[in-house]
């Protein structure tokens, strides 16, 4: 696929097949329209490091600076009251947007206005995920991981070693997350309790994502993907060496993922 740029591409999202956005460094931000990818205009310098929804229209990605969200139509800087880095996000619906990042920060907006949520933690929080309003997950260094459960944020024990940095979490419902980091950190929730996946690795896992229970794709440091097919892992050979930090599965064996040096990988054959 022809590159739109050099920049690394740290997140990757879409709606649909005509609509998938990347985002990376230097306020890199690229649109597919299910045709081409074009570059869209953000009037940024920093790094962006998560793009996601919080409606069929509106847009948010994190990095360096203000957010920036998207109505629809224009892309717009937004301060959020925090001089804090925020790099990770997740949103349930318009009124239910969430932040995190340097030091612990955890920030949330209800449609009107941003304020500080108490996280309990000064750790750099890296990732977050929600199966809904009530079930929102924060992740990051030292094995860290939040759980937001409608009132407030408690710290959860997964089994993560404090001597690794949590990248990345994703889950098809509440019985069912899956949760990534350094040094092979792979864990599972079935809505009863953590533990390891089954498969054993010393390598780095960026970025999980799937498309339901039996479509799960993690990248690792080689440059391959690790994907689950609700019994077993498969390592699937992606052809390249970068950094592979973004991933969105739209469909089982419809797969998005986004890297250093500009790199967009689309899959659309059957994952066995």
């Amino acid at each position: 696929m022809p590159r739109k740029t050099t920049e690394a591409l740290n997140s990757i999202w879409g709606s649909g097949a005509a609509d998938v956005w990347a985002a990376g460094d230097s306020g890199t931000l690229l649109h597919y329209d299910g045709k081409a990818w074009s570059a869209a205009f953000t009037r940024s310098d920093g790094a962006l490091y998560r793009v996601f929804r919080s409606g069929p229209r509106e847009l948010w990605a994190t990095g360096y600076g203000h957010l920036r969200h998207f109505d629809g139509t224009t892309w717009q800087s937004v301060s959020v009251g925090s001089p804090a880095t925020l790099t990770a996000g997740w949103a349930s619906d318009a009124t239910h947007v969430w932040l995190a990042g340097e030091s612990g920060t955890i920030m949330r907006y209800d449609g009107k206005s941003w304020e500080k949520a108490s996280s309990g933690t000064t750790v750099q929080l890296s990732a977050m995920w929600g199966s809904g309003a009530s079930d929102v997950y924060a992740a990051g260094e030292r094995g860290t991981l939040l759980h937001f459960d409608g009132s407030s944020w408690s710290t959860v024990d997964a089994g993560a070693s404090p001597l690794v940095v949590l990248k990345d979490i994703w889950g098809s419902g509440p019985r069912d997350v899956w949760l990534v980091g350094d040094r092979g950190t792979l864990l599972h929730f079935d809505g009863n309790k953590w533990q390891p996946g089954e498969y054993k690795t010393q390598r780095t896992l960026y970025a999980v994502h799937g498309s339901g229970p039996a479509d799960v794709y993690v990248t690792e440091s080689s440059g391959n993907v690790l994907y689950f097919n609700g019994k077993s892992w498969t390592v699937l050979p992606t052809g390249s060496t970068a950094t592979l930090g973004g991933i969105w599965a739209r469909a089982p064996g419809d797969t998005w993922l986004a890297g250093s040096d500009g790199v967009l990988l689309h899959s659309q054959s059957d994952a066995k």
